[in-house]
């Protein structure tokens, strides 16, 4: 079978194989189906929210396959490297499906053995239309970050082409100036891209052309239609990535989710939420007994979630509107009360988890009570940590789940948080405490982690709490430590150096919960 022909096939076998992969692996997709979640309407819709256009600017070299080489079964031919440019404009409907219009300019060539000169020299214009499919998103939709990719490309083009064929020191069919043949193409291709930042993406592509017509080397009868062979290095700039994430940056899932959370909603909010049950309160008036109905709320069957971004606890515009719609409910029913439990998907440390976990709580507990005016007794904020057999970062899994609750209840929450806080090693508890300084340490880029800090000092990975809470003034994340700052290391007793890990997560829930409120 010729060579372009076992290429075309493989390029065009990966597509189904991609799929029949994420059928495998991607459970989270069924689920969506089940909710109803349409990728194609979700695209439309969210169209204003994400940026889709991107400019890639190419450099790389080409190889023509023609009569001189076609007979041969090797995929390289064996003629002269010569340089290519290109440049495309692409448009991505959704993480996974983009259409990208390309233009590339080539020259190419074919040595004489005998004079060492040219016996083909010819330049190219080519305009393809090619459909870009990821097959890592395709494969595993719901991973953290779009960071790095694998694109098919597929599609056709046209090329216009000049040439010119010389035998010894004759020109046979010379090079005609500002005349152009012109030849159909078919393009298929695999591009590697590596995401530097919301806006730069670097990769690599290769293209193999197979074109409609047999005379790109100046010779109208062959073996095979010509074909052509290109490689690049490429910058890819993300249109608008800078002011709006691009959809470039994200796997489906990510992009998919606020649908997924409107479902949720919708599959779990009762029809009707107005019904009351009736008490009686009896007043005694002139030795006549009158009977009073009040009314009594019946708590509702449903939960409302908040998601948020990766290893964030902030409320982006979506979020708010949750947090409306619920504190609305709350300012109509001043019986009602609510467990706001903080969730964190699988990655970062457990440490880090419960700490950010309680800071989505007191987050959404923070905005029903400082805008809305709930106060603080009818909401219980707890940071519950990772989800239990969450073996994915699926952006559901990093949420806060409002939970109706009975006024005893939330009650019995606020105290049982409360112990929690009571049983937190003092020395560590108190943010203003100022513990004896045993050293100080400066940072290093990527190296520098509180663990390894407090491996090194005490022995103990989980006494990295009291290197926190001692440098709470230049520590925002514990996860995150930045470059070329001093830490002052503590100076613990021996009794805090053996500081269990249970003792550690404490500590984390308390810091996280002071954090917040300043």
């Amino acid at each position: 079978m010729n060579k372009f022909y076992s290429l075309l096939i493989v390029c065009v076998l990966m597509l189904p194989m991609a799929n029949m992969v994420q059928a495998r692996q991607d459970s989270v997709s069924v689920n969506n189906k089940a909710l109803g979640i349409h990728p194609w309407k979700q695209t439309r819709n969210l169209s204003g929210e994400f940026a889709h256009w991107s400019l890639t600017f190419e450099a790389g070299f080409n190889l023509i396959d023609a009569d001189f080489n076609q007979p041969n079964v090797t995929i390289i031919p064996k003629t002269k490297i010569r340089p290519t440019g290109a440049v495309s404009l692409e448009y991505n409907f959704t993480p996974t499906w983009g259409l990208a219009g390309l233009y590339s300019y080539a020259n190419y060539g074919v040595k004489q053995k005998e004079t060492d000169g040219w016996l083909l020299y010819g330049h190219m214009h080519t305009l393809d239309l090619l459909l870009t499919y990821d097959f890592v998103d395709a494969c595993f939709p719901h991973r953290k970050t779009d960071i790095f990719s694998c694109y098919l490309l597929a599609g056709v083009g046209m090329a216009f082409y000049n040439s010119e064929l010389t035998v010894g020191e004759e020109i046979v069919r010379p090079r005609t100036d500002g005349k152009y043949d012109m030849a159909g193409a078919i393009a298929v291709g695999l591009a590697l891209e590596f995401n530097v930042s919301r806006q730069i993406a670097l990769g690599a592509k290769g293209l193999y052309h197979i074109y409609t017509q047999d005379n790109l080397d100046a010779k109208v009868q062959g073996n095979n239609n010509d074909c052509q062979e290109y490689a690049s290095a490429y910058l890819r700039w993300k249109i608008g990535g800078k002011k709006k994430n691009h959809q470039r940056n994200f796997a489906s899932d990510e992009v998919f989710a606020s649908q997924l959370q409107e479902s949720e909603q919708e599959q779990r909010m009762p029809q009707k939420d107005t019904l009351v049950i009736m008490h009686k309160d009896t007043v005694v008036i002139n030795n006549e007994s009158v009977v009073q109905y009040v009314p009594e709320s019946k708590i509702p069957d449903t939960r409302q979630y908040v998601y948020f971004a990766t290893d964030r606890y902030s409320l982006d515009n979506l979020a708010l509107i949750t947090v409306q719609q619920f504190a609305a409910k709350m300012q109509e029913d001043s019986t009602l009360c609510a467990e706001l439990a903080g969730y964190c998907d699988n990655t970062g440390t457990e440490q880090h988890n419960l700490q950010l976990a309680q800071r989505r709580a007191n987050r959404v507990a923070e905005e029903l009570g400082k805008v809305y005016g709930i106060s603080s007794e009818r909401i219980a904020p707890i940071g519950r940590g990772v989800l239990t057999n969450v073996n994915n970062s699926y952006l559901p899994n990093r949420r806060v789940e409002i939970r109706i609750v009975s006024k005893e209840e939330c009650k019995q929450l606020q105290q049982d948080k409360a112990k929690v806080n009571e049983n937190t090693i003092v020395a560590v508890a108190k943010p203003t405490a100022k513990p004896a300084v045993l050293t100080t340490v400066k940072t290093q880029k990527n190296t520098t982690t509180l663990s390894r800090l407090a491996r090194k000092y005490f022995g103990n990975t989980d006494c990295w709490v009291y290197i926190y809470a001692a440098n709470r003034d230049k520590l925002r994340n514990p996860d995150y430590i930045p470059e070329n700052i001093t830490l002052k290391i503590p100076n613990l007793s021996e009794e805090q150096r053996n500081i269990s890990h249970e003792e550690a997560i404490k500590v984390v829930q308390e810091l996280a919960k002071v954090s917040v409120e300043e």
